[in-house]
């Protein structure tokens, strides 16, 4: 998928691809700023929720502190009363104190509890139980809790636990003294204030549950978010949901410490202790709730920038396309060049600045094109002209190869058999520097041209040089380039044999092989040359300077550009006194060297 994506991306002209990568670039980016906020928002909305439930929880603890403070100074209070003291400690009425005394002592003492009674409101009933009898002193503004009392309370006081870090204040949550009516049991016991650890009695009082709902008024959190009063044991002692007071916190084995937070599946708790007592106060936020306020916040964010990312690619169209428009304008104008159309010319208005440089350009180049193509078509004109001559120029060899036939044949018959061997020489001079047309041909070849050329000569001199030819067959075989044994001859003969007046001279040819080169050298027995001018020759025999002749440097010249640098012609003086000419070549019969 990913390759033919690529595959049809390469075929799509150039508008195509910037509006596709801009669009891929302003839906990247925003999927990043998506991304980003999104992470900082519910980061942040997470620690604001937390901080704020954090700072909301310390409040209501401390409400709930100073409440359970006030009663558990209420308590303390109650115990160091004197007729409290006073009645707890009477073991036996009749034999302790007079019946009047002991009257008085009670109704004091019930006095008290009474007025505690008004002095609290959520306060339902209060009792003094002594140790050392079946006496029980109730206070309650109903007769309710009353007949329950001495059955209940034994086993609810086993059951409480110690509300306290520090103390021996102790506190039950239940609806045993009243039917369905869940009231906070706080039991305190009464020791003696001038014996340590005598203990006389006990101090209970019944509250009800709604002594923590004026603390609670005036929250600001979460609507659908609850404020719980649970103990260590995971009992709930208050909720607004009325319903739940006395009944069991499920994750209570997840709160432990002073404060901290923990999740369930569907909802988040933070839990604080309330200072100095085994108590927690628990917030729980229902998670939907805080992911649907998240979730609509970047709901709004996400269409905002798919809005803001769809009018950017509405945007880019349009500037694409008109900064495209020059560029189609211009592609136009190549598309027609490549046709043919050469008369095709780019107007430079509207096109901006850089693309007006860019038409000047093209106008330019077609221009020059044209100027060019009118060139090609002149000098392929000429060009058919002289191949044209040079077919008809074929023509001329042939006549004069007749002719020469004729005359040999003429001598033959008149008995002039040096005329007749003359023009027979000269007829296969002329047709091996011909060669049918080719540039390269075999050293055999070479070799019977020279044959031709010294029979001219000797007839001409009356014998004036003698050819020994030491060559192997083989390596009469490698190609040489037309003409190259001639020049050499021919100097030999001219400026080292004939200037001997009267005598013969001798010239050599020997073929060597040296691998993947092949040497010939041509020996003259003539004048021979100075070695400076020797040295001076072969230093100077790739230029063109008139001091040595145009055949050697020709001869020179042409092996260079068929072979390569490496080849080419080298003289030296040889034992005879004369010149030796040393021709390196290629040992080679490939002729795909006649395409160079």
């Amino acid at each position: 998928m990913g390759r033919g994506f690529f595959k049809n991306f390469n075929n799509w002209n150039l508008n195509k691809k910037i509006f596709v990568l801009v669009t891929s670039l302003i839906s990247g980016i925003s999927i990043i700023i998506l991304a980003i906020f999104s992470t900082f928002y519910i980061s942040s909305y997470i620690n604001q929720t937390n901080q704020i439930t954090e700072n909301q929880l310390s409040r209501i603890a401390a409400n709930y502190k100073y409440n359970l403070d006030n009663y558990k100074e209420l308590a303390e209070a109650l115990l160091l009363d004197k007729f409290i003291q006073s009645y707890v400690q009477i073991r036996d009425p009749e034999n302790d104190i007079s019946y009047e005394d002991y009257y008085e002592l009670v109704e004091n003492t019930k006095s008290t509890l009474r007025n505690t009674l008004y002095m609290y409101t959520n306060l339902d009933f209060i009792a003094i139980v002594k140790n050392s009898s079946r006496d029980i002193l109730y206070k309650a503004p109903s007769t309710i809790i009353q007949p329950r009392f001495n059955q209940v309370f034994p086993t609810d006081l086993k059951e409480s636990s110690l509300a306290c870090e520090k103390g021996t204040l102790r506190i039950t949550l239940n609806d045993s003294y009243q039917r369905d009516a869940y009231k906070i049991n706080i039991y305190m016991p009464i020791y003696s204030v001038t014996k340590i650890n005598v203990e006389y009695g006990m101090l209970c009082m019944l509250f009800d549950p709604s002594v923590f709902i004026d603390k609670s008024k005036g929250r600001s959190h979460n609507p659908d978010s609850e404020i719980l009063l649970v103990d260590d044991r995971g009992n709930i002692f208050y909720s607004e949901n009325l319903d739940r007071i006395g009944s069991s916190f499920d994750p209570s084995e997840k709160i432990f410490g002073d404060r901290g937070f923990f999740n369930t599946n569907k909802t988040l708790y933070s839990f604080q202790r309330i200072e100095g007592w085994n108590y927690y106060v628990v917030s729980s936020n229902p998670l939907f709730q805080m992911y649907r306020t998240i979730l609509i916040i970047i709901c709004t964010i996400l269409f905002a920038l798919v809005l803001l990312t769809l009018i950017g690619m509405v945007i880019s169209k349009k500037v694409l396309n008109r900064t495209y428009k020059p560029i189609e304008t211009m592609l136009e104008g190549f598309n027609a060049v490549a046709e043919g159309n050469l008369n095709m010319r780019i107007s430079s208005e509207n096109l901006g600045v850089d693309f007006a440089k860019l038409a000047t350009g093209f106008n330019s180049m077609v221009e020059k094109i044209n100027t060019l193509m009118t060139q090609v078509i002149q000098e392929q004109q000429q060009l058919n002209q002289i191949q044209f001559n040079e077919l008809q120029s074929k023509i001329q060899p042939h006549f004069l190869y007749n002719t020469l036939e004729c005359i040999h044949w003429q001598a033959i018959v008149d008995g002039n058999n040096k005329a007749s061997v003359l023009v027979q020489a000269l007829s296969n001079y002329y047709r091996n520097c011909l060669s049918k047309g080719e540039d390269i041909i075999s050293l055999e070849n070479e070799l019977e041209q020279i044959d031709s050329y010294l029979t001219i000569q000797n007839m001409r001199y009356d014998g004036i040089i003698n050819l020994k030819t030491d060559i192997p067959y083989w390596i009469q075989q490698i190609l040489i380039p037309k003409m190259t044994l001639q020049p050499i001859i021919e100097n030999a003969l001219y400026h080292g044999i004939r200037v001997k007046e009267g005598e013969t001279g001798r010239v050599t040819m020997k073929g060597m092989n040296a691998g993947a080169f092949i040497y010939l050298e041509i020996s003259d027995d003539g004048i021979g040359m100075e070695e400076e001018k020797i040295r001076e020759l072969n230093e100077h025999i790739n230029d063109f300077s008139e001091n040595f002749g145009y055949g050697i440097r020709n001869v020179n010249r042409r092996i260079k550009i068929l072979f390569g640098d490496m080849y080419g012609l080298e003289y030296f003086r040889n034992d005879d006194r004369g010149l030796t000419v040393r021709i390196k070549l290629p040992n080679t019969t490939n002729r795909g060297y006649e395409n160079v």
